[in-house]
Formats: structure tokens, C-alpha cells, sequence
């Protein structure tokens, strides 16, 4: 089984501060947390995007025109990462093949994971993986 998570070179992003993050269909959860149909990172005249697809749960992340994030709402718990340039990337699969997990980096520690996002119910989750720094 083949799956690919990132439908674009990571290069043409890397680097690039990150100049608004937006979510489409904020949910609440019962334990206080946000999930999205999709989230967008808007860096440069590009958006970095992430959503899941309905029939296997796998995240995708593509990049996308500005115009994507008219109208979804802002994500104030990810506001740490604005005008943050992007370090590195990780997708994760799971034990059945499936691409669920993809977790970024951002400058000034571009190599050490900050935030992990999972697709669970057709939603996103994002985990921010070292919640003591600023």
C-alpha cells in the first residue's frame, strides 16, 4: 500500500515565515480542543494546506493559492507560529500504511518538531508538542 502525504517539494516553503494560519469548521471538543476540516498556512503569496480525505482518514498536504483561507477562521492557539519562518517536516503512517500524522518545525529551533497534527474522524487534530516554549 503507497500513500503520499506531501503533494509538493517542502523546499518551496521552508524558510518562509509564516504570515496567517487559518482553520475551516472549528470544532470544539469535549476536552477543550479545536479540530478542523483543514488548516492553512499562508506563507508568501502561497498557502500550505492541510485536510483530510474522508474515505481513509489520511492527511494531505498541498499548496494552494491565498484565496483558500477566505473565509475560515483564525487558529489564536497556533499564533506563536506567526511570522515564524517553517523548518522541517515529518509525515507519519501508521501500523496499516495509512498517512495520518504530520508534524512541522519552525524557526528559531527549525529541526526540533512543535506541532503534530493527526486525522482522526475525518477532522484534524494538532498536538503542540512543546507547549513550555514561546
Amino acid at each position: 500500500m503507497t500513500h503520499r502525504l506531501l503533494r509538493f517539494d517542502w523546499e518551496a516553503v521552508h524558510g518562509a515565515p509564516v504570515r496567517i494560519i487559518r482553520g475551516r469548521d472549528q470544532q470544539l471538543t469535549g476536552d477543550g480542543s479545536f479540530r478542523w476540516s483543514a488548516v492553512a498556512f499562508v506563507v508568501g503569496e502561497q498557502a500550505f494546506v492541510l485536510t483530510v480525505t474522508a474515505n481513509s482518514d489520511e492527511i494531505i498536504a498541498e499548496l494552494g493559492d491565498v484565496s483558500v483561507t477566505v473565509g475560515w477562521g483564525q487558529i489564536p492557539s497556533l499564533s506563536f507560529a506567526l511570522n515564524k519562518g517553517l523548518g522541517w517536516c515529518w509525515s507519519g503512517v501508521n501500523s496499516q500504511g495509512y498517512s495520518d500524522a504530520f508534524t512541522i518545525a519552525f524557526d528559531p529551533e527549525p529541526v526540533t518538531p512543535r506541532l503534530q497534527f493527526l486525522a482522526e474522524g475525518s477532522q484534524l487534530t494538532c498536538i503542540d508538542l512543546t507547549p513550555h516554549r514561546g
